[in-house]
């Protein structure tokens, strides 16, 4: 599901739901649990960027997730996130990863779920001004691990940050 809203540079929202079949442990094939990774952009008037990642379990069993691959920790190398402009050529990220600190594991029970942000204005410098010209496209793409080290199938998308508004000069 994908909801577009205004150009007003108010709120810009994009939703990508994807719902997941996979096994939570090879020794026990026959559990199966439904994981559900949702991405969406905010923007304000300040024209701040965020990704939010929610991953739900939806599942009949308790899942144990390494926290460190969870998509809005700065060390994973789990997240690929690409940045482009209409005419296709990329804004260059800023290295050092933008996002919180590494943690334990993560162990989401029937129904609970675990949020996080990236900043897109820190992960890519550029974002800000280039943004007042042009689109900017951004692509992601996130591969999560069980405590069991069984990886997740991966899920991606991509999200369109419009361009914002032209500022009224005082």
């Amino acid at each position: 599901m994908v909801h577009l809203v205004s150009r007003n540079g108010l709120l810009v929202s994009v939703l990508a739901i994807l719902c997941l079949k996979l096994s939570v442990h090879p020794v026990s094939a026959e559990v199966l649990s439904s994981v559900s990774v949702e991405v969406f952009s905010l923007s304000s008037k300040t024209n701040q960027h965020t990704l939010k990642f929610k991953v739900s379990n939806n599942g009949n069993v308790p899942l144990t997730l390494e926290g460190f691959s969870l998509p809005w920790i700065k060390e994973t190398r789990l997240l690929l996130l690409l940045a482009v402009r209409p005419d296709g050529t990329e804004l260059r990220p800023y290295l050092p990863e933008a996002g919180a600190p590494s943690e334990g594991p993560v162990t989401l029970k029937v129904g609970e779920s675990v949020e996080g942000n990236v900043s897109l204005n820190h992960k890519f410098p550029e974002l800000a001004r280039e943004s007042e010209k042009q689109d900017i496209i951004f692509f992601w793409s996130a591969q999560i691990l069980t405590r069991e080290g069984v990886k997740l199938p991966r899920v991606g998308g991509w999200l369109l940050v419009p361009r914002a508004p032209a500022r009224k000069s005082k």
